[in-house]
């Protein structure tokens, strides 16, 4: 059924357009973590392998063991596959790049010069520059696929707001709770182990629901968006960030599906999709279709390739 119309507002950039422009080299210090080199354009969770720590909170619907009723096997696979790849790399993140587990914005044309760290931190304030302006701050934030919660923790330093975190990593559920409460943001935010393509949450919870390169990872791209349009609040915003492949004329919802990328680049984004832990790639119009379909009442898009291009580089050489 088509949900009720509301005035819920979707602003979407994208990170690259991944084509065939792009080189792809393991990092050699690091055979088992890939990174990109010369760049041109971050669920569901079932039967862990673990157990895990007993101070990591669990939303209410993933104590089960029991495969969900909405995800197929593959993608309780995807899952677990995408909670051990945040298990295993996090940790190594968070000595050489600390808790910002994303890109860093480098200026429009990708040329200013400052810190990696900088960067990092300026890739969430223009963000919420870009998706919010000067509107009224929001008060309450749902941040999907938290990491280890640097931008949950700027978003409340920045609005005051509550935040909330989910991740499906015991691990970095656990590292964001000790870093807020190491930085005396224990009141501000939370952090639970929790399923985005189910939300946890009651129906109209947040004002804005953040997401910084983790839609990579949703396997049912359209299924996320309602879940993320279902706990918005009248007026409230999706904000994502994202990767995608680069812009075809006929959308197909799945690179591997897509025949006007050619063989060199479905090959690319498969190797990707193994490392990384992703599902098949789609393009910006793909999301903007499953938007519309859904009937966000605004519907923003961007593409900063050329200011996050300089991130991946920096990745591989460290």
């Amino acid at each position: 059924a088509m949900p009720t119309v509301r005035r819920v507002i979707f602003c979407l950039v994208s990170l690259g357009s991944i084509g065939s422009t792009v080189s792809f080299a393991p990092l050699k210090s690091l055979a088992n973590y890939p990174s990109f080199k010369g760049i041109a354009s971050d669920k569901g969770v079932v039967s862990f392998v673990r157990d895990a720590p007993h101070h990591v909170s669990f939303a209410p619907n993933l104590r089960s063991k029991a495969t969900p009723r909405h995800l197929t096997i593959d993608q309780a696979e995807l899952n677990q596959r995408i909670a051990r790849f945040y298990d295993d790399s996090s940790t190594l993140w968070e000595e050489v790049w600390g808790e910002h587990m994303h890109m860093g914005h480098y200026g429009e044309a990708g040329t200013e010069k400052k810190t990696d760290l900088k960067a990092q931190i300026d890739m969430v304030d223009r963000l919420l520059d870009w998706g919010i302006g000067g509107d009224k701050p929001p008060a309450d934030v749902l941040d999907v696929g938290c990491g280890v919660g640097g931008s949950s923790r700027h978003i409340a330093r920045r609005f005051g707001s509550k935040v909330t975190g989910i991740t499906l990593s015991f691990l970095q559920c656990e590292h964001a709770q000790q870093r807020s409460e190491k930085e005396g943001f224990s009141d501000n935010t939370r952090f639970l182990v929790a399923d985005a393509l189910s939300l946890p949450f009651e129906d109209n919870s947040f004002d804005l629901v953040w997401s910084l390169e983790s839609g990579e990872h949703m396997a049912d791209k359209a299924q996320w968006l309602s879940e993320c349009h279902r706990v918005l609040r009248p007026g409230g915003r999706l904000l994502i960030a994202t990767w995608v492949h680069r812009a075809t004329t006929e959308p197909s919802c799945d690179h591997r599906e897509n025949r006007q990328l050619i063989l060199s680049e479905r090959a690319l984004l498969d190797k990707i999709c193994r490392y990384y832990a992703l599902p098949a790639w789609v393009e910006l119009a793909d999301y903007q279709a499953a938007a519309s379909a859904l009937r966000f009442s605004s519907i923003c898009t961007a593409d900063w390739t050329a200011a996050v291009a300089p991130f991946w580089p920096v990745v591989w050489r460290s």
